[in-house]
């Protein structure tokens, strides 16, 4: 029979034990940060070029919009859980029952960093104070980023 996990409450920042071995060890500020400017510069890519090439129009922002919608929640809900700047740092995206998430949860918690944003940042310095490191959009989607590559959880 599979196990079915489920990240309960805590207030501590210790790793979560799953069976065996592994464990869960939750992602930090600094590599979260580190991770989103990798890929923000990866994303503005594309965005440059367009503004380059293309009048601004209404047609335009959606399709940076789209861009960066695409981006994050197509990989985030992927195979690796991960954009490019989160393998790099090794950190990943997952739901609270330590699955992949799903393209909804993705899109949501993107749309989520808008709001963590809108207020002095508030939403991702939660990350600081949170025993688990979890940002306002991260509680909003019920998910959780978290160290991919740590001994103990291959």
């Amino acid at each position: 029979m599979e196990e079915n996990h489920y990240i309960p409450r805590s207030t501590d920042k210790q790793p979560y034990h799953l069976a065996g071995d592994q464990k869960l060890v939750f992602a930090g500020i600094f590599s979260r940060t580190a991770a989103f400017i990798i890929d923000w510069i990866i994303v503005m890519i594309p965005n440059v070029l367009m503004a380059v090439f293309m009048e601004e129009s209404v047609f335009r922002n959606l399709l940076v919009i789209t861009i960066i919608w695409l981006y994050f929640a197509l990989q985030e809900s992927g195979p690796l859980q991960a954009t490019p700047g989160k393998r790099a740092l090794g950190i990943k995206v997952i739901n609270l029952k330590i699955e992949r998430m799903s393209f909804m949860q993705a899109t949501g918690r993107l749309f989520g960093k808008y709001l963590s944003a809108s207020i002095f940042f508030i939403g991702f310095l939660m990350i600081i104070f949170d025993p688990r490191g979890r940002s306002l959009h991260d509680r909003l989607a019920s998910t959780l980023v978290i160290k991919a590559r740590h001994p103990g959880t291959d």
